[in-house]
């Protein structure tokens, strides 16, 4: 998949992602390493790295620069940019994340100090032969009161023991002395400690946190050492941090409804086609060659041709492309997302209104394959269902076939897991069941924890499909999917089918 340019993305993000920030390649790595189904994004500007995806069923945008603001590239200029460029959706909150120095008089050492008051010290004023930090002191909108603070310390003690909440000083200035530290403290006593980038980006107009585990003390006794495991602490706090803020309502709860033709996208299930990527003489031939293969290769998934015989596919697929070319060369449409679930095909344009069973009295290329394509509704094998908004026309193709097999498998043929099997140091037993007559089984991921058994799990599924089974693999969250899909890659889309299962609404609070 190329680059998602995030300015055609922004009805869908507009206040309804998380913008994560990293100032180095350690804090980098760490959040990219928590992160799913993530690919590189375009932000239309240069950084050290983008990259939109999940934190667990959230949406979020990853952007890496360098530390200091006098640095072209640094991640303070960077964000600066971002948030204030009008063609760039805004975050419901920006979060700050890696690793920074702690106040040993206040804060233990390894702590997560989490922090909605950042005192901004990089004005100095030269006095007397010494050098005194001026401040300011920014307060963010994440309200985060003394209730909430003792909920968000129960909230991440899963991660940490060590949660201090309160002020941050934030300077272009490496310390690694301490009686400087200790001058900057003594001035300011209620930090917790301090660190590089915030001061160059923070303020009212947008809802920010700063979230670093403490890895030196900012002293003489400095060093980098454990720079990595506080970097990682902190990039696995941003979820349980996210998801006490929103319990409490200090941000804003995601709009999963209008994030949905995204998600798919990012978790594979879906494709897009940019126009203005194309020229309108480069269009058809784009479309029946690239796009088309991408289509034909998420259809195999879900309508093999036992459920709609050999030639649906072809036509299926002929009629989506001709839609495609119709609603861009027509209708003035510059994006087209076409999205596939275990029962459904949702085609969504943002062009002018359009009802395609207005082609079907022509003669040409594209009358001719919505014909064939429509005629499947004659015997059931599709529901076609064409709407129209303001910004575009959606077109959804049911499949029901694929939904009956898919219903069938849950209600006759789920795989049940048998108990005291899984690990077994000697001997290969079965660790499934399922009923004899069985060819194509579900398995629901869903109640698994343990990374370990879902692997053993992926073995056991690879033996099923060698033995000529087809397997439905429902997930509960993109992390499964990807996991899953990465573990099956071998095999072709119409022996396992691994999707996010439908039946699980997903998670609110």
């Amino acid at each position: 998949m190329g680059k998602i340019d995030v300015r055609f993305r922004k009805a869908e993000l507009e206040k309804n992602y998380c913008l994560l920030l990293t100032s180095n390649s350690v804090e980098k790595e760490a959040v990219k390493a928590v992160m799913s189904a993530s690919v590189k994004a375009d932000v239309g500007q240069k950084t050290s790295g983008a990259y939109l995806g999940f934190l667990g069923e959230s949406v979020v945008l990853h952007l890496s620069g360098d530390s200091g603001v006098s640095k072209d590239q640094s991640i303070g200029r960077i964000a600066n940019a971002f948030l204030r460029n009008s063609e760039m959706p805004t975050p419901r909150v920006v979060i700050l994340v890696g690793f920074c120095w702690r106040n040993p008089a206040n804060t233990p050492p390894d702590s997560l100090i989490v922090s909605n008051e950042v005192w901004c010290a990089n004005v100095l004023h030269a006095e007397s032969g010494e050098l005194h930090p001026q401040g300011n002191l920014h307060i963010s909108s994440v309200n985060i009161d003394a209730n909430q603070a003792k909920r968000l310390r129960s909230d991440l003690k899963e991660t940490t023991l060590n949660v201090a909440i309160g002020q941050i000083a934030s300077a272009e200035t490496l310390y690694k002395d301490s009686g400087l530290r200790d001058q900057l403290v003594q001035s300011h006593p209620a930090l917790l400690g301090g660190e590089m980038e915030a001061f160059a980006f923070l303020c009212r107009d947008f809802p920010w946190l700063v979230l670093k585990a403490a890895s030196d003390n900012g002293g003489d006794d400095f060093d980098r050492i454990r720079q990595l495991g506080a970097a990682e602490l902190s990039a696995h706090s941003i979820l349980p941090l996210m998801h006490s803020l929103e319990r409490d309502g200090s941000i804003a709860l995601e709009d999963f409804s209008r994030t949905d033709a995204l998600r798919g996208v990012l978790e594979g299930d879906a494709i897009e086609f940019d126009a203005q990527g194309h020229t309108i003489n480069q269009l058809n031939d784009v479309l029946d060659g690239d796009f088309g293969a991408q289509l034909e290769h998420r259809l195999k998934r879900y309508a093999s041709p036992d459920g709609y015989g050999a030639d649906f596919s072809r036509h299926c697929v002929d009629g989506l492309l001709e839609l495609t070319q119709n609603a861009i060369r027509h209708g003035r449409a510059n994006k087209v997302t076409i999205q596939f679930s275990s029962s459904k095909i949702t085609f969504r344009d943002d062009g002018e209104i359009f009802d395609p069973r207005s082609l079907l009295d022509g003669g040409r290329g594209g009358a001719r394959a919505l014909k064939y394509f429509l005629a499947y509704e004659e015997t059931g094998a599709i529901q076609f269902i064409a709407s129209a908004e303001k910004s575009g026309n959606t077109y959804a193709v049911d499949l029901p076939l694929a939904h009956i097999a898919l219903v069938t498998a849950r209600q006759n043929c789920s795989l049940k897991i048998l108990d005291n099997v899984i690990g077994l140091p000697y001997g290969r037993p079965a660790i499934v069941e399922f009923a004899a007559d069985c060819t194509t089984l579900y398995l629901d991921t869903t109640p698994f924890r343990m990374s370990s058994r879902k692997f053993v799990l992926a073995d056991e599924i690879k033996l099923l499909v060698a033995a000529g089974k087809k397997i439905y693999v429902g997930c509960g969250n993109p992390d499964d999917v990807s996991m899953y899909r990465e573990e099956f890659s071998q095999f072709d889309e119409s022996q396992v089918v691994v999707f996010l299962d439908p039946k699980l609404p997903p998670r609110r609070w």
